[in-house]
């Protein structure tokens, strides 16, 4: 039986100015998560707002989104995807 693959991509704003120290654990954090969790994707920060592309394992991806909804670090501004996907995008 093939895996089902979703895609949740979003555009947020940090609620504070991250420093460098701080965008790198929230990098490394998710870099670790999502390998453990077979997620792929990218993280784009402009120094006010993220762009977050990910995909995954359905089931996978609920907690990912889960942990995404729940920081502390942004607020959710708008949803772009959230739904099955037909192949990965990123395979890393």
């Amino acid at each position: 039986m093939p895996m089902t693959l979703s895609a949740f991509a979003y555009v947020s704003r940090a609620t504070d100015k991250l420093s460098r120290e701080k965008l790198n654990e929230i990098v490394d954090d998710a870099k670790d998560f999502n390998g453990r969790h077979e997620l792929s994707g990218a993280l784009v920060y402009d120094g006010s707002c993220f762009f977050q592309y990910i995909e995954g394992p359905r089931v996978r991806l609920a907690d990912a989104c889960a942990r995404i909804r729940a920081s502390r670090s942004h607020i959710i501004l708008l949803s772009l995807i959230d739904g099955p996907v037909p192949t990965r995008r990123f395979e890393g």
